[in-house]
């Protein structure tokens, strides 16, 4: 689990990549705005961590583009790729409520597009 007392992005990916090996990320954001939005990181990584898990547990090695910025009240993120992940998944619903997050999963074949926006405080 992501330590809470970190906010810095590059240390969020170190530990999102360290975690999971099998997923090649293409990381897209802006360093000056989530310096921003740094202290409210940690409310997506939870939710960062339930995605992987998932695509982690339906796939092997992965290519997925992951797009995080903040904007007014929100932490936004757009995962999208080729892998099988499940639109009604539990787990990724559960967290999304946790952090009140609002969630959508569009899947054709095997692309899959994972939008959130996590509302900050």
């Amino acid at each position: 689990m992501f330590e809470q007392k970190t906010h810095n992005i590059s240390e969020l990916i170190s530990f999102l990549e360290s975690d999971y090996p099998q997923l090649e990320v293409e990381w897209i954001y802006s360093e000056s705005n989530l310096i921003e939005y740094g202290k409210d990181l940690i409310s997506s990584c939870g939710m960062l961590e339930a995605i992987f898990n998932e695509i982690s547990k339906f796939n092997g090695h992965t290519n997925i583009y992951l797009r995080i910025h903040g904007y007014k009240s929100w932490i936004v993120i757009r995962i999208e790729g080729n892998f099988m992940f499940p639109e009604k998944s539990p787990v990724i619903i559960k967290e999304a409520d946790k952090v009140n997050a609002l969630l959508n999963i569009e899947s054709e074949d095997n692309s899959v597009v994972i939008k959130l926006a996590i509302e900050i405080s």
